[in-house]
């Protein structure tokens, strides 16, 4: 599974076409998620066009112009690829990719050890 982060970076990241080139993402073959401006990088590849996504609001316009249903919740699933709206909904994502890639006794596992207390 691939998990791409959201960050200041990730713009200038969508204008590299060497760096888009290196990724290979497949969501036929791999469980992709990506949390708020991470998701542009899935859009820049091509992946969103018509998938409902979820984002922070500053990159609802952007996520739009690559052809992606934008829908407010805090994370969306479609098929393999999943997106979180904001850095406070990563825990979903998290949750969401350790469940497809092992399973959900190990996940609930997994994030009651990074819980807030």
């Amino acid at each position: 599974g691939v998990i791409l982060c959201s960050g200041k970076g990730t713009r200038s990241l969508l204008k590299d076409q060497e760096y888009l080139s290196r990724l290979r993402l497949n969501p036929s073959k791999q469980y992709i998620g990506a949390q708020c401006s991470g998701s542009l990088i899935l859009g820049a590849l091509g992946l969103l066009n018509g998938v409902r996504v979820t984002a922070y609001p500053p990159v609802i316009n952007e996520l739009q112009s690559y052809g992606a249903k934008l829908v407010s919740e805090s994370l969306v699933v479609h098929d393999k690829i999943a997106t979180a709206s904001s850095c406070l909904a990563g825990q979903y994502l998290s949750q969401w990719m350790i469940e497809s890639l092992a399973d959900a006794d190990i996940a609930r596992t997994v994030m009651t050890t990074v819980a807030p207390l």
